[in-house]
Parts: structure tokens; C-alpha cells; sequence
């Protein structure tokens, strides 16, 4: 059972590490470091954290839900709103949470060297994928097995993201976004028929 202070102790080395990262980057990375910007114990790390790459594999799951905090389903009433919703989500947040979407990337960059933090990813990669808020909102508002479109939809989401972050045209990066997402929808539904 946690309790709300070993909660936010958890939070504050979280918080630390992702300070930590984006500030120097994983090559100076240690839990000697984490502790000192955090200003806790080795016990409290470890009691929270079994090794310095679980504590990086949290930020990267945090990093991810922190992209997509704030997306605005509650008004979309079809899966194709909620997949064009998603889309503009992306485009407003890459802006204004650039520190998150750097953190995301760099964690999946530190995977390609890395094979402990790449099985790591690799264990909470269905999560990531079928489990956050906008698939669980799609899966609801869909029909059946969805997997296959979730996992196309999460592949163009990650080119998305490096194209909002790089260039700037908002109305035709959103069109695209529609015309990609509705080839994926659709393909569903030709096959359903």
C-alpha cells in the first residue's frame, strides 16, 4: 500500500531525473546523480526504483502520458474525431511540451544503444500503445479487435510528432494527419465489409 508522501517522494525523484536528463543528457547519468538533484537517500531511490534504467523507463512512460495529458475526447463522438482530435492535440502540444516530447525521444534514442532499456521499453511498449487515453477512447467508440489500427496509428503518430516539431504549417501538417489517419480507418472498414 503507498502512501500519499511515499507517492510524492517517488514523484519528486521522478521530477529530479527528468531535470537531470534534459539538462546532461544519459551520458552522465548514475543514481549518485538522480540522489544528489533530488536530495534523498539511496534507500528512498531504490525502495521507488530497482535500477537506474527502471527509474529511465519511468520517465519515458511519463513523458509519453505527459504528451497526451489534456487531450480534449470528451467531445469527440466517433473514432475518426477522436483520431482528428488527437492530431491537432499533437500539433498544440509539441509547442508548448516540447521538454516532454525531447524526454520521450530521448529515452527511445537511448533504447538503440542500450539493450536493458530497450527490453524495458519493449516490456511496456502494448501499454504504451493499446492502453493510453486516446487508444482506449478509439477502442471504445470502434468496433472489435483494433489492435493492428492502433499500431499503424501509433507509427504515424511518431513521423507526426518530428513534422509538427519541424515545420509550421499547421493547416496542411493537419490535413495530411486526416488523410493518413482515415486511410488507416479505412482499410478497417474495407476489410470488415
Amino acid at each position: 500500500m503507498s502512501t500519499i508522501k511515499g507517492e510524492q517522494t517517488k514523484e519528486h525523484i521522478l521530477n529530479a531525473a527528468k531535470a537531470f536528463i534534459v539538462r546532461e543528457g544519459f551520458e552522465k547519468i548514475g543514481v549518485n546523480k538522480i540522489i544528489k538533484e533530488a536530495e534523498v537517500s539511496k534507500g528512498s531511490f531504490y525502495h521507488y526504483f530497482l535500477n537506474i534504467n527502471e527509474l529511465i523507463k519511468e520517465v519515458a512512460i511519463s513523458a509519453f502520458e505527459r504528451c497526451l495529458r489534456d487531450m480534449p475526447l470528451q467531445h469527440a463522438t466517433s473514432m475518426e474525431e477522436i483520431v482528428e482530435d488527437l492530431g491537432q492535440h499533437i500539433f498544440h502540444s509539441v509547442r508548448e511540451q516540447n521538454e516532454h516530447y525531447y524526454l520521450l525521444f530521448l529515452c527511445i534514442s537511448k533504447s538503440f544503444i542500450d539493450e536493458e532499456i530497450k527490453q524495458a521499453f519493449q516490456s511496456i511498449f502494448t501499454k504504451l500503445v493499446k492502453q493510453n487515453i486516446a487508444a482506449t477512447e478509439i477502442v471504445r467508440k470502434g468496433e472489435d479487435d483494433m489492435t493492428r489500427q492502433l499500431y499503424m496509428l501509433d507509427m504515424l503518430t511518431i513521423g507526426f510528432i518530428v513534422h509538427c516539431h519541424l515545420l509550421r504549417d499547421e493547416e496542411q501538417l493537419l490535413e495530411l494527419w486526416k488523410q493518413m489517419t482515415a486511410m488507416i480507418f479505412r482499410v478497417r472498414r474495407e476489410k470488415h465489409r
